[in-house]
């Protein structure tokens, strides 16, 4: 196994990773942003978000589990800090994502300490999906094998292979144009196309097809499925380095 590789599972009820063009409405992300993913790992490690970009380096792989579901909820708003006077009030409509969860793997400097504390089952920060009433559920990943290879298909959202892409395979592919790093003022500095597929009648994740077998890294991994039974899985991820 190779040690410099970490995993974790994450989940929740509700998530919702809004669209930084989206005003009076909030439209989520069907996945956390990399932006996102560091935050969770920076929680989990006790990395304030002041220092977490001056801390943060590595590569990420991230994998939809579960099947993409979408709910919509009316969230009224009004002004707090206006004293009794105000009359402010909006009422924004809110694009959740229900009963999330993703993989995470991760491997750079910070992947010792990552693992000390997946293998102690803690978070030193509490992890949220996009929005801190939405706290979710960190688990490990046991990783049993892992090995660089070339494959014709990618179980994760993928970032290096996109202009590899087997279209006439791939009938639900979509690419989405995210910020992957940020300054130590937490400034956005550095924006990638990412590609994830999902079945859009059934929301079921799918595989990302290639036109030839490109370099990606093999995992196979055993987690605790629904009925909290380890089960195995065998994965082909491809990597963001952030």
């Amino acid at each position: 196994m190779a040690m410099d590789i970490v995993g974790f599972r994450v989940s929740s009820e509700l998530a919702m990773f809004r669209r930084w063009y989206t005003t009076t409405s909030s439209v989520s992300y069907y996945f956390p942003p990399p932006t996102s993913v560091a935050g969770m790992i920076g929680a989990i490690m006790g990395i304030s978000k002041e220092d977490l970009w001056k801390k943060f380096e590595g590569s990420i792989s991230i994998v939809i589990e579960n099947p993409v579901k979408v709910i919509q909820q009316g969230v009224n708003y009004t002004n707090t800090k206006g004293g009794k006077t105000s009359s402010f009030r909006i009422r924004v409509l809110h694009h959740y994502l229900y009963n999330p969860s993703y993989l995470i793997f991760y491997k750079g400097p910070l992947s010792s300490k990552l693992l000390d504390f997946m293998q102690k089952k803690e978070t030193k920060y509490p992890v949220y999906l996009g929005h801190a009433y939405n706290l979710a559920t960190v688990e490990p990943i046991n990783i049993e094998k892992t090995y660089e290879l070339e494959n014709n298909y990618a179980d994760s959202v993928i970032v290096n292979h996109i202009n590899r892409i087997d279209w006439e395979k791939n009938n639900h592919i979509f690419i989405e144009k995210m910020d992957t790093r940020m300054d130590i003022n937490r400034i956005p500095i550095e924006t990638k196309s990412i590609a994830y597929s999902f079945d859009v009648k059934t929301g079921k994740p799918l595989n990302i097809w290639l036109i030839e077998k490109q370099p990606l890294t093999y995992v196979k991994i055993s987690l605790l499925n629904n009925k909290r039974i380890n089960e195995s899985k065998e994965l082909w991820i491809d990597w963001l380095r952030i």
